[in-house]
């Protein structure tokens, strides 16, 4: 993944003030509220020796460092040096272990808040508050008076929020509310904040012109259903009918085109809007609005326009060859798959050396029995040595096996995946186990048994001291 990508996804130093003011910027996932910082800086100022308060603070700033991402000059050298990082395009997602970090944090604080009114950053807490919400109030004043747009609302209710909380924290200092009522009135006042994002698109269930998605989710119901009936794996081109609408991944259904987080760059350097690759892949069916092509045969009419097409000459998803051409380059490749009178029935192409095959002719099938994300499940017979392709993407970390016995996966067509086998019926089973997830399955349980024994002997350290302070 190139670096513009990640520069382009990080957080923009421009949104900053978002983490106070509700839509302060063009990215407002880092907002936490003015309540929830204040709480955090007491935890900060008042129990930095608690090691995790050093630990949460430690997370919540690297967090919010690492999704300056481009900004960052720091990011840019971990993505030069650290293996795997450039998948990870959108620094800015990072942002949520600030978030995480300031909230523990929060929490903290208002424990230690609760414990003594008397505490020295009170005061001076409650001064910064009360200059920010005067402040704020002042601009508010100020503006129409010099004919000059004021503060937003959302900005004003920042400065409400301020002056609200420094006068709980004042009638805190005073005693003149218990600790109940003062964690009540801070947790309220963090709500409030939190309802001013969260409660941003909320809608009138009575108003007879509300908008509603539930119509655009449901719009392709019918034919998602006459789909699903088919017989076998189906892989439909929807593009074209349904727009940005996310049909495959909604409907369940195997699709062309669709939002994800990424493609694999093998199959993506095929001509996917050629009527010949995507026979290839396996895409039987079309969805369009538009008279059908000469190898398209209309099936079925949706009741909102759209027609089902399907594509005559489209391959299964599994099929049999028996023999395996060697195009000199990729660009050789493509154009022979693009080639209207190149039968992908019956050859395969390969860039690297291919494995030797028979010649024969003979009842054969390759029929899928099973299927889910991680595996695919085939029975097959063949009449002699040949090669059965899967159209799905070929990629490290698949393995397969022919009656039990692991095979080599060989990249058909520079994308598909594809076994050899010999004469006869065969059981032939794919597995995705990448290494890279096994590792982290194991250093997930690592971690995972690793703070349950931090916990633990922290506890047994705790006990031992207790015990010992009250023998003395």
């Amino acid at each position: 993944m190139p670096y513009r990508i990640h520069a382009q996804y990080s957080f923009p130093p421009a949104s900053l003030m978002a983490v106070v003011v509700p839509w302060g910027g063009q990215d407002s996932g880092a907002f936490t509220g003015i309540v929830v910082l204040s709480l955090a800086a007491i935890a900060v100022f008042t129990s930095w020796r608690d090691r995790w308060i050093r630990l949460f603070t430690c997370m919540a700033v690297a967090g919010l460092l690492f999704a300056l991402g481009g900004w960052n000059v720091f990011h840019g050298i971990l993505y030069a040096v650290l293996p795997i990082l450039e998948k990870a395009r959108n620094p800015t997602r990072i942002v949520s272990l600030f978030g995480l970090g300031v909230s523990i944090l929060a929490a903290f604080g208002l424990d230690r808040l609760r414990l003594d009114p008397l505490l020295p950053i009170i005061r001076s807490l409650s001064r910064v508050l009360i200059v920010l919400a005067g402040f704020i109030f002042s601009l508010g004043l100020a503006a129409p008076a010099l004919q000059k747009p004021g503060p937003s609302d959302l900005v004003l209710m920042l400065g409400l929020i301020c002056a609200l909380l420094a006068a709980g924290l004042f009638a805190w200092r005073n005693r003149s509310i218990s600790s109940r009522t003062l964690a009540l009135a801070v947790m309220a006042l963090a709500f409030i904040e939190l309802g001013n994002v969260s409660g941003a698109f909320y809608r009138d269930r009575k108003s007879d012109h509300r908008e509603t998605w539930l119509p655009n989710l449901t719009q392709f119901r019918d034919i998602a259903d006459y789909l699903r009936h088919q017989p076998g794996p189906v892989r439909v081109n929807a593009s074209d009918a349904t727009g940005a609408f996310n049909f495959g991944d909604w409907e369940g259904i195997d699709a062309l085109y669709g939002f994800g987080a990424g493609v694999t760059r093998n199959i993506f350097s095929l001509d996917w809007p050629s009527a010949q690759t995507q026979n290839l892949l396996a895409v039987g069916y079309s969805l369009s609005k538009q008279p059908p092509r000469p190898d398209q045969q209309v099936v079925f009419h949706g009741s909102n326009g759209v027609n089902v097409l399907k594509n005559l000459n489209a391959l299964p998803r599994a099929w049999i060859v028996h023999r395996i051409d060697q195009p000199p380059s990729f660009a050789e490749l493509r154009a022979r798959v693009d080639d209207v009178s190149f039968d992908a029935r019956t050859t395969a192409l390969m860039l690297g050396l291919p494995p030797a095959l028979q010649s024969c002719t003979g009842d054969e099938q390759a029929l899928i029995s099973k299927r889910s994300a991680n595996s695919v499940v085939i029975d097959a017979r063949l009449a002699c040595r040949g090669m059965l392709i899967l159209a799905d993407t070929w990629y490290p970390g698949w393995i397969a096996s022919v009656d039990g016995h692991r095979v080599p996966i060989y990249e058909a067509f520079s994308a598909l995946r594809g076994v050899v086998m010999d004469q006869g019926q065969h059981h032939i089973e794919f597995h995705y186990r990448p290494v890279s997830a096994l590792i982290g399955a194991f250093l997930s349980a690592i971690g995972i048994l690793g703070g349950c024994a931090v916990v633990l002997w922290d506890r047994n350290r705790s006990g031992r001291h207790l015990g010992v302070a009250r023998n003395t």
